[in-house]
């Protein structure tokens, strides 16, 4: 599910890029909304569900930590890069590619759990 969310924000920072008609605009800004409402709901759960409960509270820290950074370092990014010589459109795709790699190593996760839970028949 949080894959599923995040691949949501990279189609809608890639709908950015192609075009900003008032739809495109409003549909991206509904699809971040939602997928940032269930990354915030589901980032505990599935850290809780990987670490532990004993190494929960350091780990999320971490997560959170990193969450944060990345919410400070994201609105410099998309105003620094226009400023560099490059364009709004290609910062909104090069804000989109480390979601995907997120998607994909969230795809991996899962399905290595999957092969561990069928492996241990359970």
């Amino acid at each position: 599910m949080t894959a599923t969310a995040l691949a949501v924000s990279a189609v809608a920072l890639a709908g950015w890029a192609v075009s900003t008609t008032p739809a495109v605009v409003l549909c991206g800004f509904a699809g971040i909304g939602l997928a940032y409402g269930a990354v915030s709901a589901l980032v505990p759960a599935a850290t809780a569900d990987r670490v532990g409960p004993r190494a929960f509270p350091t780990v999320y820290g971490f997560v959170f930590t990193a969450w944060g950074c990345a919410a400070l370092a994201a609105p410099l990014f998309d105003g620094g890069t226009p400023a560099a010589g490059g364009s709004r459109p290609q910062a909104y795709l090069l804000l989109a590619a480390p979601l995907l790699v997120a998607v994909a190593a969230l795809a991996s996760l899962a399905s290595l759990a999957y092969e561990e839970t069928s492996r241990l028949g359970r």
